[in-house]
């Protein structure tokens, strides 16, 4: 072998590895742009769906609600369907809570706390009460929770 020979096996060496290290961080790089994008079309995605079933969700809430507190009137009598209408509208917001964001998805998750709480104790009147004022929250919270979203 002479020099040249030697120079040109030296140098197409250097280039491959110098090639080959760019090409496996372009290739690190990358995965870490895709799953940053991949997070954030997750996260649009659930704004959009939100904005789209907030209007419903927001009437089923009142909806409840009103029957909640119809039923609470003769809450001793009603306790069978407070509790129904409690394990369905749990459903609702456990569905709901994946796509919110922030004080409204804090909101939801302390009323379906309180909702196991009067599933636990279904006589207590009290931890109903304090249930349909968490789900009073809930209802203004998700309604400020659209409007920001509409804004955006």
């Amino acid at each position: 072998m002479n020099n040249e020979q030697i120079f040109r096996f030296i140098n197409r060496l250097l280039i491959g590895d110098v090639l080959a290290l760019v090409a496996s961080w372009a290739s690190i790089i990358s995965l870490g742009l895709t799953i940053y994008v991949a997070w954030n079309v997750r996260i649009l995605a659930n704004k959009y769906i939100f904005r789209l079933r907030a209007p419903q969700f927001i009437r089923m809430l009142n909806k409840k609600a009103s029957t909640l507190i119809d039923y609470a009137n003769d809450f001793k009598n009603f306790q069978l369907e407070i509790g129904d209408e409690l394990a369905r509208m749990d459903v609702r917001l456990k569905a709901m809570q994946r796509r919110m964001r922030g004080e409204s998805k804090k909101d939801v998750k302390e009323l379906r706390a309180r909702i196991k709480d009067c599933e636990q104790e279904p006589d207590n009147e009290a931890k109903f009460r304090l249930a349909y004022r968490s789900m009073q929250r809930v209802i203004e919270g998700v309604k400020e929770y659209q409007e920001e979203l509409n804004l955006e």
